[in-house]
C-alpha cells in the first residue's frame, strides 16, 4: 500500500496539474518508466537514487558446526549489508539494530513475526541459510520478506549453490536483482570499470576496478603508453597503445587497427559487430565503422577538412554522438546511422567527451569552464542541459555504469588524476574509488 504521506508529499511538491502516476510494484507504471519512490519516473528521472524503504538484513542461519560453513555466511552476510547500502535504496539494519525477538525466529520467512518488524518500521527483512552439501559447495537460500504482505520476493538468485569463491558474486547479483524487482531496473552492483594508468612518467598501463573499489588489477605490462581503453563484446578490451611506435588499436593484447597514423578513442556497437574508431591516416581525425570480427571498413562516417573524433553510440545502435572542430571550438554533434543526418548538439564553449545513457534519455560530456572541465548532462526529454559537478576541480571523461544510475569521472587534483563516482543527477556527493592510484578515461562496463 502506498503511504498517505507520499502522496501528500508528491502533490504538494509537484503541484496539482502535474499528471503523478503512482507505484507500488515495476508493473504499476508504463513501458518506458520505473518505480523510484511510490512514483513511476520517466525519462531521466528512471536513473534516479534514494531510499526506498528500511530493510532488516538478520544473522544468517547455518545448517551444521562447520566453522568454515559459518564463516562464509558471515562473510556473505556483510557483503549483502555491504551491497544493499552502496545502492542508495535502502536505509539497511544489521544485527546492531535489530528489534528483540529476532533470535527466536527461524530461517524459514514463514516464521518472520511481522508485528515485531512493522512496529520498527522495517518493509522486509532478509533471511539467509546455509548449508553445506557433498560437493564441497554450498547451497544458499536468501528470502526477503515483506512484512506488511506476508509474502517474499522470488528471486532465482536467492536459491542457489555455490563455491566459496563465488560468495562475493551472489551478493551483488541477489541486490542487483532486488533493485529490478524494485523499480523495474536492475542495480549495477559487481560490475567493473577500465582505465588508464599511470605507472611511471611516460608509463601509462591498462587497469581494471570493481565499481566498488574492490579487485583492481593490471590488464599490461608493457611499459609503454596505454590510452584510451574501452569495453567490447564478452568482456573483450580495446585500448591505443604507442608499443610499435604508432598509436594503434589493440584488442586483448593484439593488434586490431594499425594504420599509420592514430587509431583512437574505439567504441563498441551496443550489439558488438561494429566499432566505431577515430583514424588520422592523412592528418584530420576522421570516424570509421570496422567490423570487429575482421577488421574490415564498414564505413566511414565523416570525411572532412576538421577533427571529428571521441564516437559514442546510443543504446539503440541507431546514433552516434562524436566531436568534431568543423565549427571552430570542438562540440558534440549526432549523426543518424539509418539516414546520414548530423545535428549539432553543443553549440558554445569547448566540449568533448560525450557518453550516452544507456536508456537513451541523456549524453554527459565535459565542458570548460574558467581553466577547469565539468561534467555536464543534456536530456533529451526536457532539452535542458545541467553541470554535474561543482567546478573546484577538474573533471574528465564520464562514463554512465551500465543502469544508468551513476557516472564514473577522472577528477585531477594536486596528488594526480584519480577515479570518482556520482550519481548521473548530480545529488549526493561523489565517492573515490581506487584510492590513490592513478586513473584516467574509465569506461564503465
Amino acid at each position: 500500500m502506498i503511504p498517505a504521506w507520499v502522496q501528500l508529499a508528491v502533490a504538494l511538491s509537484a503541484g496539482a496539474s502535474s499528471d503523478i502516476r503512482f507505484c507500488e510494484v515495476p508493473t504499476d507504471c508504463g513501458k518506458d518508466q520505473s518505480c523510484v519512490g511510490y512514483v513511476c519516473a520517466s525519462g531521466s528521472d528512471r536513473a534516479r537514487v534514494e531510499v526506498l524503504y528500511k530493510i532488516a538484513v538478520v544473522p544468517p542461519f547455518v545448517a551444521s558446526a562447520d566453522p568454515e560453513l559459518a564463516a562464509e555466511a558471515e562473510r556473505l552476510y556483510a557483503m549483502l549489508i555491504a551491497d544493499l547500502r552502496a545502492s542508495g535504496f535502502y536505509d539497511v539494519v544489521g544485527r546492531e539494530g535489530l528489534p528483540l525477538g529476532w533470535a527466536v525466529e527461524g530461517a524459514s520467512p514463514s516464521e518472520v513475526r511481522h508485528t515485531t518488524w512493522q512496529a520498527d518500521g522495517f518493509f522486509r527483512v532478509v533471511k539467509i541459510a546455509m548449508r553445506r552439501i557433498p560437493d564441497g559447495k554450498s547451497q544458499v537460500k536468501i528470502h526477503a520478506v515483506e512484512v506488511e504482505r506476508f509474502g517474499t520476493v522470488d528471486l532465482p538468485e536467492g536459491d542457489v549453490t555455490v563455491a566459496t569463491d563465488q560468495i562475493a558474486r551472489l551478493s551483488s547479483r541477489w541486490v542487483n536483482a532486488l533493485i529490478g524487482a524494485d523499480t523495474g531496473v536492475p542495480g549495477a552492483l559487481g560490475t567493473r570499470i577500465v582505465g588508464s594508468s599511470e605507472i611511471a612518467p611516460g608509463v601509462k598501463e591498462i587497469v581494471v576496478i570493481g565499481a566498488d573499489g574492490s579487485g583492481f588489477r593490471q590488464v599490461t605490462d608493457d611499459k609503454q603508453l596505454n590510452l584510451m581503453p574501452a569495453w567490447g563484446p564478452n568482456g573483450s578490451i580495446g585500448w591505443m597503445s604507442y608499443a610499435s611506435g604508432n598509436p594503434d588499436w589493440i584488442v586483448d593484447g593484439k593488434p586490431f587497427s594499425t594504420r599509420p597514423g592514430l587509431n583512437a578513442a574505439g567504441a563498441w556497437s551496443p550489439d558488438g559487430k561494429l566499432l566505431a574508431l577515430s583514424v588520422a591516416e592523412s592528418g584530420d581525425s576522421e570516424i570509421v565503422l570496422l567490423e570487429t570480427d575482421s577488421g574490415a571498413e564498414f564505413a566511414r562516417l565523416t570525411d572532412d577538412r576538421s577533427v571529428d573524433t571521441s564516437p559514442a553510440w546510443s543504446p539503440d545502435g541507431k546514433r552516434l554522438a562524436f566531436v568534431s572542430d568543423r565549427t571552430s571550438r570542438p562540440q558534440i554533434w549526432i549523426v543518424s546511422l539509418t539516414t546520414g543526418d548530423i545535428e549539432q548538439l553543443t553549440k558554445d564553449g569547448y566540449n568533448t567527451s560525450p557518453d550516452w545513457s544507456p536508456t537513451g534519455d541523456s549524453i554527459v560530456y565535459i565542458r570548460q569552464i574558467g581553466n577547469n572541465f565539468q561534467i555536464m548532462r543534456y536530456d533529451f526529454d526536457t532539452q535542458i542541459t545541467m553541470r554535474l559537478t561543482d567546478g573546484r576541480k577538474s573533471a574528465e571523461s564520464p562514463s554512465y555504469s551500465p543502469d544508468g544510475r551513476y557516472v564514473a569521472y577522472a577528477q585531477k587534483d594536486e596528488n594526480g588524476t584519480h577515479l570518482w563516482i556520482m550519481n548521473a543527477d548530480g545529488s549526493g556527493g561523489a565517492r573515490q574509488v581506487a584510492g590513490d592510484r592513478s586513473f584516467l578515461a574509465p569506461d564503465w562496463e
